[in-house]
């Protein structure tokens, strides 16, 4: 009997997400629009990166192989590896890791923006997500749910490094959107003669 995929953590945040904007639009129609469409954006993010991460489930379980590669920076030892066997497969290889960083930098300016995070507790929910995400790639590849996913350390620095350049961007636009002046406030004029 052959395996079938299905995207079983997508369809159900999906049909989350559906239900949640819903009873929130019937609950609160147009109040505080924005930021419920940042959250609403958020929740789709946080969709997409499951999809990306986790993938199809196969039913039946297949027999698996599980990788663990724990050396950290082994992605520039790949680099190497894939620049000697040709074009492609070396940017492929730069591609993925570049993949690696960018997942988490919306989520860092998430944290920022939607979440009003510390830095450290910014750094260490980063850290724990990817360690989340690594870990269930792990666990469902072991159970034979994934198709060869490996426990990477370097995914883990990747993300956590995107991660914190997105909350630095964040910081570093908020600060500046709060320090500006604001052209639409009357100013008064000092030099008047009363």
């Amino acid at each position: 009997m052959s395996a079938i995929s299905f995207p079983v953590f997508t369809l159900l945040g999906l049909l989350g997400l559906l239900m949640y904007a819903g009873f929130d639009f019937r609950r609160q129609a147009f109040n505080h629009l924005v930021k419920r469409s940042i959250m609403y954006s958020f929740l789709v993010y946080s969709i997409v990166v499951v999809h990306l991460t986790i993938g199809f489930i196969y039913f039946p379980p297949q027999a698996g192989s599980i990788e663990i590669q724990l050396r950290p920076f082994h992605f520039i030892n790949d680099w190497m590896i894939a620049g000697q066997q040709g074009h492609w497969f070396f940017w492929n290889s730069v591609k993925l890791t570049a993949y690696n960083f960018l997942l988490f930098l919306p989520l860092g300016v998430y944290l920022v923006v939607l979440f009003k995070t510390r830095f450290t507790t910014g750094l260490l929910l980063l850290f724990l997500t990817s360690f989340m995400i690594e870990t269930l790639q792990f666990v469902f590849s072991y159970v034979g749910l994934l198709f060869r996913r490996t426990f990477n350390i370097d995914d883990l620095l990747l993300n956590t490094l995107g991660g914190l350049l997105g909350m630095f961007v964040a910081y570093m636009v908020v600060r500046f959107i709060l320090t500006k002046p604001n052209p639409f406030l009357k100013q008064t004029d000092k030099t008047k003669i009363s």
